[in-house]
């Protein structure tokens, strides 16, 4: 009986506080331990590497000169976009003046223009290199002064323009090296990733219809039978014409006859 008594008494306060306290510490902890994995996950995506390999770079080079274009800034030339990557993104870069290299920390410029290009930069003249780095901005970027060649950098959120104007030396040796302090996290990757497959595909769009025209081109006649042929067709049609023509006038003849 004292066996099924103590089975069977209702439970003391005491005695249900302690387990449900264990339960209720035990589910905190859990709690704890999932928020700190999830929100350190999202953290840790955010900030990720900031590291700009794989991501598609252009670059586009301006010119102005008050004596050559009056003052005005025309395009020079562009190029990409390209995947940053170990080797040098632009080499001979917009009509062969630099080989441009661009790293997650720096983009470097060397000169490959030639002695008959050196020069110093004339009064009312600049050269600007505008580069855009798709799924990166920028938080910081500034010539390098210990460089030979210190040109004018200005940032914005995504691009960076490089200005060499008036009073800098330009030729072999007069290097510059523009230091970047990109922002890259997990989803402006994977948007310039997805860019970069769209752009593929519109490219290669692009190329077969420019393909299926040139072979719908190339079945049309290229040989000079083709005039013979139309030249053929057309004496035949005069003959019938005429023919046509004769016999019409020679029945109105009998008719007044």
């Amino acid at each position: 009986m004292w066996l099924l008594s103590k089975k069977f008494a209702r439970p003391s306060k005491s005695d249900v506080a302690a387990p449900i306290a264990g339960v209720v510490a035990a589910s905190c902890a859990s709690m704890a331990l999932f928020a700190s994995v999830l929100f350190g996950g999202v953290a840790a995506a955010q900030s990720e590497d900031d590291s700009l390999a794989g991501l598609p770079v252009t670059v586009e080079n301006t010119f102005a000169s008050d004596e050559l274009t009056d003052g005005e800034e025309i395009v020079f030339g562009s190029e990409g976009p390209i995947k940053v990557g170990s080797a040098v993104e632009f080499a001979a870069c917009c009509d062969d003046f630099y080989d441009i290299d661009v790293a997650s920390d720096r983009i470097t410029m060397t000169w490959v223009g030639g002695e008959e290009f050196a020069r110093t930069i004339e009064a009312g003249t600049f050269d600007r290199y505008r580069f855009t780095v798709i799924g990166a901005t920028f938080a910081d970027a500034a010539a390098d002064p210990d460089q030979p060649l210190v040109p004018e950098v200005t940032f914005f959120a995504n691009s960076i323009s490089v200005k060499i104007s008036e009073g800098d030396e330009v030729g072999p040796g007069q290097d510059a090296v523009i230091l970047i302090d990109p922002i890259v996290t997990a989803e402006s990757r994977s948007a310039a990733m997805a860019d970069a497959v769209d752009d593929a595909a519109e490219d290669d769009d692009a190329a077969d219809d420019e393909a299926a025209a040139d072979d719908e081109l190339e079945t049309l006649p290229r040989t000079g039978r083709t005039t013979e042929v139309v030249t053929g067709v057309g004496l035949f049609v005069l003959a019938l014409g005429l023919i046509s023509y004769g016999v019409g006038n020679r029945a109105r003849r009998l008719e007044l006859v």
